[in-house]
Parts: structure tokens; C-alpha cells; sequence
């Protein structure tokens, strides 16, 4: 019986024994595969990669951007501080017909490569400190003891404040912008316990004037001295101040409007940090009781932030009104 239900199956569903057909993938198959796969993943990785460096310049571009502007800030504020702003550093001064030294020639020679672009007069209120150091003001000669009590009764001094800019080197450690900005500061002492003097450093308002600082009348102060260390660097990553190829600026055009003296006068060379500062009346030496103010043109330039090449930034401007004004008289 058994052999019989066999059988039937046999006929009722036929084995073949011939030769199987081969399964799976041959060798060039598997080669265009991977070639594929290949391409496939090259253009995700572009993209990722371009993705990332994207990231990286926006970020440097936002930061640097930051950056310039808490510069800007800082300078606006101590503008406000000041007293009197010079409107020329470079050229000669003609007051009252007589050709001064520029004001650079005061000016500590820290390099060829620093160019100096604000400069101005600001009050220093004394600190705790300073008071404290002063004692009673019964030591020294009788000026000095004068001098002493004096302070005590101003609480301030006249401070000169020059910004300067200079290019970095190429590969430099530090600085890694095309140029960076630096804040130099003359104070009347550099020791107040025993008023000593700074070197170079002549008072506009008891020995000379603003106008024709440092001239007194008996000589000409020396230089004062490179402060060790150089001057404090306010902001890094300056665009370079020789780029001409960036039409942020219109060359043909002067930016200061009349009435204002652009600091530097050369705007080819000078266009990634420049000033407007309004025009001083040189006929006298007395002080014009009134408000200066300055235009202040700024704009950097990310590259060099993590290693990354970008455009350099429109150029971004502020202007600030001097709080402080000598002899003013009121209305």
C-alpha cells in the first residue's frame, strides 16, 4: 500500500535531478557596487564637509562681527570721556601761523608699521588708591606739597589716548588677522605716591595747550618711552589696511563730508580703520567751548579664524559726541 501512495506522488509531482542554476552575485557586479556605493558616499561626505566648513564661516564671520562692534563701543565710550580731539595727527599744526611738529612726532616709536588714527584728551578720576598714596601732602618741597593738595581737590588728571593700527606678520603665533588695533596711554604720573611725572608728558592745561601740545615755553620734552610690553591690544582681526579690492569703501568719493579732517589722509593705504574728526579753528590757541565729535570707520576680516578664508566685512560706522568740554560758557 505504501509503495503505491509512493508512487503516485512520484508521477503527481515530478523531482527533476538535473544540474541546479547558480545563485548569488558575480565579481563585476560586487566592482559596480562598490563603485557606486563609493560615489554615493563621496557626495555625502562633500556635502557634510561643505556643511561643516559653512558652519565654520558663519560662525567666524558673526564673531568677528561682534567683535568689531565691542570695539567700536569701547571707543565710543572713551570718546565721550574726552575733553578735546585732535582733527590732525600726521600733518603739521598751523596755529596761529606757526607750523607745530605733528603730533605723531610725540608719540611713543613703537614701529614703522604702527599708524596712529585717534588721538584725544580724556579725564582720569583718581582712584582710592592714588588717594590713599598721596598721604596728607606735607612730604617733598612746597610745589609738591601744592601739587598734592591740588590733586586732592580735582580728583582727576588729563590722560592722552592714541589708538594705533598695525599689519601682523604672516604666520604670526599670536596674532593670526591681517592687522590689529592697539590703545596707547600717556598719564601724568607714573608714580603717584611721589608725583613722579611721566616721561614726556606735559600738562595742556598748566604748561602748554591742546592745540600746541607738547610745546611750552621753554623746550620740547623727550619722546616718551615704548611702554614694556608695547601698547595693549584692543582688537585683533582687523581687515588689512591697504585693501583695495574690497568696494565697501568708495575710493573716488572722500567718506568725511565737509567740515571733518579724515585720519589718515590716505585712504588707498588706510580704509579698514579711519576717522572723521570735525575741523579745530587754528586761529587761536584757546579752546572752542563746544562738543567735538567723530566719525569712526571699522571693518574686519575673519580670515585666519580656525584656519578658514573668508571675505572681509562691510565696513561698519559709528559716531560719538565728546561730554567733556574746557572753558564752556553757559547759555
Amino acid at each position: 500500500m505504501a509503495a503505491k501512495v509512493f508512487q503516485y506522488l512520484i508521477k503527481r509531482f515530478p523531482v527533476s535531478f538535473g544540474k541546479r542554476k547558480p545563485t548569488g552575485f558575480t565579481l563585476i557586479e560586487i566592482l559596480v557596487s562598490v563603485i557606486i556605493v563609493g560615489f554615493i558616499f563621496s557626495a555625502l561626505m562633500s556635502f557634510v564637509v561643505e556643511l561643516v566648513q559653512s558652519e565654520r564661516r558663519e560662525y567666524a564671520r558673526s564673531e568677528t562681527e561682534r567683535e568689531m562692534q565691542m570695539a567700536l563701543d569701547y571707543m565710543v565710550s572713551d570718546l565721550r570721556e574726552a575733553v578735546f580731539v585732535y582733527d590732525t595727527i600726521e600733518g603739521n599744526r598751523n596755529v596761529l601761523g606757526n607750523g607745530y611738529q605733528p603730533l605723531k612726532n610725540f608719540i611713543p616709536n613703537f614701529d614703522a608699521s604702527l599708524k596712529p588714527i585717534l588721538a584725544f584728551w580724556k579725564t582720569d578720576r583718581l582712584t582710592d588708591t592714588d588717594i590713599t598714596s598721596l598721604g596728607t601732602c606735607n612730604a617733598g618741597s612746597a610745589a609738591q606739597q601744592q601739587e598734592c593738595k591740588d590733586l586732592l581737590i580735582k580728583r582727576r588728571t588729563l590722560t592722552l589716548v592714541v589708538y594705533l593700527q598695525t599689519k601682523n606678520p604672516t604666520n604670526d603665533p599670536k596674532w593670526k588677522g591681517k592687522s590689529r588695533l592697539m590703545r596707547y596711554e600717556l598719564k601724568k604720573y607714573s608714580n603717584f605716591a611721589n608725583l613722579t611725572r611721566s616721561t614726556g608728558y606735559v600738562d595742556p592745561l598748566e604748561q602748554s595747550s591742546f592745540l600746541t601740545w607738547p610745546y611750552n615755553s621753554t623746550s620740547l620734552p623727550p619722546t616718551p618711552p615704548v611702554p614694556t610690553g608695547g601698547a595693549p591690544v584692543l582688537v585683533d582681526f582687523v581687515d588689512a589696511p591697504d585693501n583695495i579690492s574690497t568696494p565697501s569703501i568708495p575710493f573716488s568719493i572722500p567718506p568725511c563730508t565737509a567740515g571733518y579732517n579724515r585720519i589718515p589722509t590716505d585712504q588707498t593705504n588706510n580704509n579698514s580703520f579711519f576717522t572723521c574728526v570735525k575741523t579745530i579753528d587754528t586761529t587761536s590757541t584757546s579752546i572752542i567751548p563746544a562738543n567735538q565729535d567723530v566719525v569712526i570707520y571699522l571693518r574686519g576680516n575673519p580670515t585666519g579664524k580656525a584656519g578658514i578664508k573668508v571675505a572681509p566685512l562691510i565696513t561698519v560706522k559709528t559716531q560719538a559726541v565728546t561730554r567733556g568740554v574746557v572753558d564752556k560758557q553757559p547759555q
